[in-house]
């Protein structure tokens, strides 16, 4: 992950309760780690991270219309995240996500070939929770995850054209597609 890792720094945000989503979460991680080295030794920079929590929002809760995936990092990762993320447009986005149970593990890879630059976050949400946040996503024909801080200072935003790659569809939604 971070060529300087800081031995305190452990992902403990994120706190699955069963074998199963304990193994998933480690596996998840793994997966990040993996996909770091790969894209590192194939010449990119790469920035990657993990979330301590992942908020689904609906457009039609709370006091804007932001829709989709966010992801709260920890505070000492905010500066390295904004310093990769002015670098470049990230036009491509790879999803690698596990379910196990109701619990989503995902890796989401953001690309900017031009600036040879990639962002990985970690994260993990509760699909249960995902319904509003789908409808709002299929009603626009777009899906958005942001990456934010503790206190919801959002650090930057990506917008993609594939709902799916995040989240399972649920059946009663499948109308709306």
């Amino acid at each position: 992950m971070d060529p300087n890792p800081d031995p305190n720094d452990k992902p403990t945000g994120v706190r699955p309760q069963t074998p199963p989503e304990q193994q998933a979460w480690q596996a998840t991680l793994d997966d990040m780690e993996a996909i770091e080295a790969e894209r590192r030794e194939d010449g990119w920079d790469v920035t990657s991270m993990f979330s301590i929590h992942a908020n689904l929002k609906s457009g039609d809760v709370g006091d804007d219309d932001r829709f989709g995936l966010a992801f709260i990092i920890p505070d000492n990762k905010a500066d390295s995240f904004e310093e990769a993320y002015e670098r470049g447009e990230f036009p491509e986005y790879l999803v690698y996500r596990h379910d196990v149970k109701q619990s989503s593990f995902i890796v989401t890879e953001y690309i900017d070939p031009e600036s040879q630059t990639i962002i990985l976050v970690a994260g993990r949400y509760d699909s249960r929770h995902a319904a509003g946040m789908v409808r709002s996503a299929l009603e626009e024909g777009q899906f958005y995850t942001y990456v934010q801080t503790i206190d919801g200072t959002v650090l930057g935003s990506f917008e993609h054209d594939d709902v799916e790659a995040f989240v399972e569809i649920p059946d009663d939604d499948a109308d709306h597609r």
